[in-house]
């Protein structure tokens, strides 16, 4: 008896109704795969070929295609990997808006997105068209409050599947800035606080605005070390970017407002902070400081107020 562990119905978006025009199915019966499609032959996949490579290795199942309406279903045991299996075709150089994308799986919404290695994969959108995280782990988001035309620039990590980790950068749309590529991690290579280092260390904000990896290290160290609550953490620019403190460089002065929302748990975190310290010495010494500040005085730690040169924490 073989079951449908994968299908694919396309349809032309040009064509009146929607009229189908290939349905392809991935069917598993024992240890075979079978790759069926309306009015061809059935093929057999080689033997030992997990469903997830013949999805990955078969154009025919695992590309979705510009001006086409796609609609996936696939085995719940397979759902949360297909971000990292399924491609994207387009023609030229340029994605469509994703507006103009229809593309389900399993009735959930997905569209396009770039991805830091140059790819481009589909992952699931909310209404908005913005990604849908079914957890959220951590987002940092700055402003220049001393700025009248300084927006809000967030990045947000979290989950999308029980598989699947990703990255999201939202920045200011009044200043015209370009969309970032999203980072993705595969669970089942990395580890949690491995994906949360690296995120701490290197994301989209960090690209974006040219910001030092410190100051976002001593952002999460600062954050870690406070009592459980459910506020943000709010630290100012020239504290955390500290003997580097440069108003003249974004994110690096006394106006630039830094927050950082988390919601992990407390082993997760010091495992990332442990593996922050062990990658690199700067790291250490700051994740130190913050455990242990000895004689310094607290109020020498916490960023002074735009206004009024005293400390300034808001959380």
């Amino acid at each position: 008896m073989s079951e449908i562990v994968y299908e694919i119905v396309r349809r032309k978006s040009d064509i009146e109704n929607g009229q189908e025009h290939e349905h392809v199915r991935l069917s598993r019966s024992a240890d075979r795969l079978t790759r069926c499609v309306d009015g061809e032959s059935d093929a057999q996949i080689p033997e030992g070929t997990t469903p997830l490579a013949a999805i990955q290795q078969d154009e025919r199942l695992g590309v979705v295609h510009e001006a086409e309406l796609s609609s996936i279903s696939v085995a719940p045991d397979l759902a949360p990997r297909m971000p990292l299996f399924l491609r994207v075709r387009v023609t030229g150089d340029q994605l469509p808006d994703r507006d103009d994308w229809d593309v389900t799986i399993n009735d959930v919404p997905h569209a396009p997105f770039r991805t830091t290695s140059d790819t481009l994969r589909l992952l699931p959108v909310d209404s908005d068209l913005d990604i849908e995280f079914s957890t959220t782990w951590a987002s940092i988001s700055f402003c220049e409050t001393g700025s009248m035309t300084s927006g809000l620039d967030t990045v947000t990590l979290g989950l999308i599947s029980d598989s699947v980790a990703v990255s999201s950068t939202r920045l200011d749309p009044l200043v015209g800035a370009p969309e970032m590529p999203v980072q993705l991690w595969d669970l089942t290579d990395d580890s949690t606080p491995k994906i949360v280092s690296d995120w701490i260390t290197a994301n989209g904000l960090i690209d974006y605005l040219t910001t030092p990896s410190t100051m976002l290290v001593r952002l999460f160290a600062e954050s870690a070390g406070a009592d459980k609550r459910t506020e943000p953490t709010v630290r100012w620019g020239d504290f955390l970017a500290g003997e580097h403190a440069d108003d003249g460089e974004i994110g690096c002065g006394p106006s630039a407002r830094w927050e950082l929302r988390l919601d992990l748990p407390p082993e997760i975190v010091q495992a990332t902070l442990d593996r922050l310290s062990a990658e690199e010495r700067e790291y250490a010494v700051i994740i130190q400081g913050v455990d242990d500040p000895g004689p310094i005085d607290d109020n020498t730690r916490t960023a002074p107020t735009p206004m009024h040169g005293t400390r300034r924490s808001d959380s």
